[in-house]
């Protein structure tokens, strides 16, 4: 199905009330409720399930880095990741090498982090301060590299935010109705105000419409066995 945001803004519009069918709000308000969709799509994908896939990109490392940027004015020249989930570096024979993702302590704690060299066994990604002239953040690897390896990630982005009311919608269509809904549960209160509550039938096709989208995007993880030894392993005893 193809909309436009125009049309799904009116959509939402229409289940609050704000409009009667058919009708064209002015331009101005189309805009503000512009803004408002684009405040709400950009929350979205903090919440891991409400994205299809992950979005994958690759950078060439330089022997003796161990920092790169990331972010639309980065080294790594992509929209700044909101988080990095998996990592690998694949080396000149196309050999891949997974990358442990550590948190800032396990990073910080990482003895000889910016003096040690080979092949980086783990990665660090600092999504900088929340208010910044530029977006970026920092990617660091433990150890310093030493060879030209070919990095690559797999990141939570932010959905694009829409420029213009005539902007074609490109969301898969199961996207819209959690689109439309929880745009109409947003967009309530600046007609309805904040003393009336939104009706329980909007809400639960809110919630409804995302968590259709949540059960749909889940990815069972597999079970890994931490056992190292290849005897047999006596559970009551260890």
């Amino acid at each position: 199905m193809t909309s436009t945001v125009a049309d799904i803004i009116k959509d939402s519009m229409r289940v609050i009330g704000a409009i009667a069918k058919s009708e064209t709000p002015p331009t101005d308000e189309m805009n503000e409720n512009l803004r408002a969709l684009n405040i709400m799509l950009g929350s979205a994908p903090l919440k891991r399930f409400m994205l299809r896939g992950l979005v994958n990109t690759t950078h060439t490392l330089v022997v003796g880095t161990y920092s790169y940027t990331i972010g639309t004015t980065g080294t790594i020249a992509v929209t700044k990741p909101i988080k990095i989930v998996q990592a690998e570096l694949i080396d000149s024979d196309s050999y891949n090498h997974p990358l442990d993702i550590i948190s800032q302590d396990n990073y910080m704690n990482r003895s000889g982090r910016i003096v040690d060299d080979g092949r980086p066994d783990a990665l660090y990604y600092s999504p900088g301060t929340t208010q910044q002239t530029a977006q970026l953040g920092t990617i660091y690897l433990v150890p310093v590299p030493s060879y030209a390896d070919t990095l690559s990630i797999w990141m939570q982005s932010a959905f694009t935010s829409f420029t213009a009311l005539t902007t074609s919608i490109n969301f898969e269509d199961m996207y819209l109705e959690a689109i439309k809904y929880n745009l109409a549960v947003r967009l309530w209160p600046e007609y309805h105000g904040y003393t009336v509550d939104v009706p329980a039938s909007i809400a639960a096709l809110a919630m409804e419409s995302v968590k259709m989208l949540e059960d749909s995007n889940a990815t069972i993880p597999t079970a890994n066995c931490d056992l190292t030894t290849e005897a047999p392993y006596d559970i009551y005893n260890g």
